[in-house]
Order: structure tokens, then C-alpha cells, then sequence
């Protein structure tokens, strides 16, 4: 009975040890696929940076608004490529599109963040 016993034992241990190796394959494939998908989001990020459309700002018209955004930009190190400006003198408003330059999204939607935060800001979107 102790012989029937120890080659039971041997016979699981035998398939344990045989069920680690697929599962050692799938472990490899698994670390290969995560680090391929990290390098396609790095590729995704760096071809969305540099230059970006910030359109629809919206703001109440005022003196020293286009200095306050300005400043902004460079506090943040950010370059201004375009921006343009229409003032609804009507309803006191401006309505801006900005076109900037940055290293990541990430900057993007920091500046993003700290222009909806100005005074007298209405709203702040992105194009695309």
C-alpha cells in the first residue's frame, strides 16, 4: 500500500512539474506582449505630441486676458505656433484657438487644465 501511495505521489508530482512548463511559456509571452504594448503606447504618445490645436477657448472679453494666457504658456515652457482672436464685443466675450507646441499629452492637459482655471474662463477644448 505505501508503494501504491509513493507512486501516486510521484505520478502528481510528475504532471505538476509538466504543467509548469506551458505555463512558464505563457508567463514569457505575457511579459513580451506587455512590454511591446508599452513601447506602442510611447509610440502613440510621441506622435501625438508637438504641435496641438487648442480651440474653442472661451472667455469673458477683458483687459490683460491674451497677457494672462501668454504667461501661462510660458510659465509651463510651452511655445505658442498660432493663435487667433475674435471678440464678440455683443455678449463680452473672446473666442480663441491656440495651436502650441509640447512633449507630451500629458503637458497638453496640464495646460489645458491651468487655462480653464484663469479668471473669467469659460470653457477650454481640444481639436482631434
Amino acid at each position: 500500500m505505501n508503494k501504491s501511495l509513493a507512486i501516486k505521489l510521484l505520478v502528481i508530482l510528475g504532471l505538476i512539474v509538466l504543467l509548469l512548463v506551458p505555463l512558464g511559456f505563457i508567463s514569457g509571452l505575457t511579459n513580451e506582449r506587455e512590454r511591446h504594448r508599452d513601447e506602442v503606447v510611447k509610440d502613440i504618445a510621441a506622435s501625438s505630441a508637438n504641435e496641438q490645436q487648442v480651440t474653442g477657448l472661451q472667455a469673458l472679453d477683458r483687459r490683460g486676458l491674451l497677457r494672462d494666457i501668454s504667461g501661462l504658456m510660458t510659465d509651463e515652457k510651452i511655445s505658442i505656433d498660432r493663435m487667433s482672436t475674435a471678440s464678440d464685443h455683443a455678449r463680452g466675450t473672446a473666442d480663441m484657438d491656440i495651436t502650441v507646441r509640447v512633449p507630451h499629452l500629458e503637458a497638453l492637459r496640464k495646460v489645458m487644465d491651468r487655462l480653464s482655471a484663469l479668471p473669467d474662463v469659460l470653457s477650454v477644448r481640444r481639436r482631434g
